[in-house]
């Protein structure tokens, strides 16, 4: 899913990262994003533990944040979406729409 990202948003400086503890070092180290694409399910930790990890981090992040999903939405994953207010793509991603997503957080800076 990386690589696919990066080719869309080619455009952009992208650094992909295959956990999230690893994004969660990158964040604490100090370099700024402009926007975070994170997995909703990942083998270290749910989308939400990572935001609320992220948020004791680096909590100027929270408007930058945006959840790609497989669409398996267990009904605690929706409710979190819904709380949350992170916008959300679904796996495979329509890649305009993509592009949309970050451009607005992006101008969002």
């Amino acid at each position: 899913m990386g690589r696919a990202v990066k080719r869309v948003l080619a455009d952009q400086d992208v650094t992909c990262v295959t956990s999230a503890r690893e994004a969660l070092q990158l964040l604490r180290e100090g370099p700024r994003f402009g926007v975070l694409l994170c997995d909703l399910m990942m083998p270290d930790m749910t989308g939400a533990e990572f935001r609320d990890a992220m948020l004791t981090v680096r909590p100027e992040m929270e408007q930058r944040l945006i959840f790609i999903t497989g669409g398996a939405f267990t009904p605690d994953m929706e409710r979190f979406l819904e709380e949350s207010g992170c916008p959300h793509l679904l796996k495979p991603f329509d890649v305009p729409v993509l592009r949309g997503i970050v451009a607005a957080r992006l101008g969002a800076a």
